[in-house]
């Protein structure tokens, strides 16, 4: 059964930005299809670099479900001051989305 009631977020972060990225870190995430920011936090950081890339795997989750969410939909993550492209291998001249998804 696909509950859409729960939804995760899936960042790629910069390897160099692991230092600051914990769990529990609050985050703004901006969903480009509904043209708002919604709060979340991280819930889990990767286990491992990527060695090609240099990023790493960040999951968080929305403190309150935005209305009409839907997964698949995309937007863009900012902790602090920082805005962290998600959901691609990070390239620094690109602006990279994070895509929401469905807990299963």
């Amino acid at each position: 059964i696909l509950d859409d009631r729960q939804f995760d977020i899936e960042l790629i972060v910069p390897s160099s930005d692991v230092p600051w990225v914990k769990s529990g870190s609050p985050f703004a995430f901006y969903i480009d299809e509904l043209k708002a920011a919604f709060q979340a936090e991280v819930v889990q950081v990767g286990a491992r670099i990527d060695p090609v890339s240099q990023t790493i795997r960040v999951f968080g989750a929305f403190k309150e479900i935005p209305p009409h969410m839907l997964a698949g939909m995309s937007g863009s993550a900012r902790f602090t001051g920082r805005e962290i492209p998600a959901s691609k291998p990070f390239d620094p001249r690109i602006k990279h989305e994070a895509v929401p998804t469905a807990k299963r």
